[in-house]
């Protein structure tokens, strides 16, 4: 089952483990835009 976020934290950080939690679909489009970024990258670089 997955963890409640904190009313006082909304945005899911968690300090002890220096992470993010974020929903599937902005997973998905984060990888996406990681994919776009990496073919718009210089080789070498």
């Amino acid at each position: 089952m997955p963890r409640q976020t904190d009313p006082d934290n909304p945005y899911g950080y968690d300090l002890e483990t220096d992470t993010v939690q974020v929903g599937r679909r902005d997973l998905e489009r984060l990888r996406l835009e990681f994919r776009s970024l990496v073919r718009a990258q210089e080789p070498g670089s």
